[in-house]
């Protein structure tokens, strides 16, 4: 009888919501992701499938056969950063809608926000303001836009959800206690990036090994595999290689002694032409924004250098 009674209770707390369901959404971490050679479309099933959040594939079946594959190996990452990742490799567009579902889309979303803050410094005007977020890692894509109104101490930003993210983590310095943020434009911007991913990579280490050939995201699958192992939390550090003209994949041969993966990474940066940014949840490397030339698409590495344990 006193366990009868104890179900209806718990029916009706779930029903008027008392009882938490697991939470659902953009922000859930996915603990563990092995995706090969797989459609965005997929990606997207896979993340609503892992998380109960909510999808929607603006393709037709054909139309993300036709895409770019997804290959990705991950560990401990959101929701939206898979997905936004695998919109990358795949060359589509991420996108969050009001009610927070995740979109992958054939063309940018353009979104608005607008924050209150202080602007000081070299004025104030839209190239200053493109130049000030560009050197902190946001993107203006076609149709963006950004300005700042003085009188009303309005900064607008017309711009993808994820650079509107990446603006807004710039502008609003969550250490500041002041009741409207200050930027500076002739200061170095705020930094986004998450330093737990830099100290890893100067932990973390690296070889000896000899490797003839080896394509670039191959070499990074080894390199977060190795980091797992070296990780008492067995998360390690993700990696992502944006997309390189005509489908690249560079190839090294390596003749390494053991060496810290920050030291690594840097080698590969120059002898590719590559740059390193850290993401919030990946170490990611790609095309400087205005590259001088095309990554080389094979390198000899013969490094020995003996880098401190």
């Amino acid at each position: 009888m006193r366990a009868g009674i104890v179900v209806m209770v718990l029916l009706l707390f779930a029903t008027l919501g008392v009882i938490a369901s697991p939470p659902a959404g953009p922000d859930v971490i996915i603990p563990d992701v092995d995706i090969y050679n797989d459609t965005v479309g997929n990606v997207a099933a896979f993340v609503r499938a892992s998380t109960g959040a909510s999808t929607m594939v603006n393709f037709s079946r054909a139309q993300m056969e036709a895409l770019p594959r997804v290959d990705l190996k991950m560990k401990a990452i959101p929701a939206r950063e898979l997905l936004r990742y695998a919109c990358i490799a795949s060359g589509t567009h991420f996108d969050i809608n009001e009610t927070g579902m995740m979109i992958v889309s054939p063309f940018p979303v353009m979104r608005t926000k607008h924050w209150k803050v202080d602007i000081y410094g070299n004025g104030s005007t839209p190239e200053k303001l493109k130049e000030y977020f560009q050197s902190g890692g946001v993107e203006f894509p076609a149709d963006s836009a950004i300005f700042y109104n003085r009188g009303k101490r309005v900064l607008t930003a017309v711009n993808t959800v994820e650079n509107l993210r990446r603006i807004e983590l710039i502008a609003i310095n969550p250490f500041s206690k002041r009741k409207f943020p200050i930027i500076h434009l002739n200061r170095s911007v705020y930094s986004i990036g998450n330093p737990r991913l830099q100290e890893k990579l100067g932990r973390f280490t690296f070889g000896p090994m000899v490797l003839a050939d080896m394509p670039l995201r191959e070499l990074l699958k080894l390199l977060h595999q190795s980091s797992v192992e070296q990780d008492k939390h067995k998360i390690g550090v993700n990696f992502f290689l944006y997309p390189l003209p005509d489908n690249g994949n560079p190839k090294l041969n390596l003749s390494i002694n053991r060496m810290s993966m920050s030291d690594l990474l840097k080698h590969i940066c120059s002898a590719t032409g590559l740059e390193l940014v850290f993401d919030d949840f990946a170490v990611v490397l790609r095309q400087p924004p205005e590259p001088v030339a095309a990554p080389a698409t094979k390198v000899d590495l013969n490094i020995k250098i003996n880098s401190r344990r």
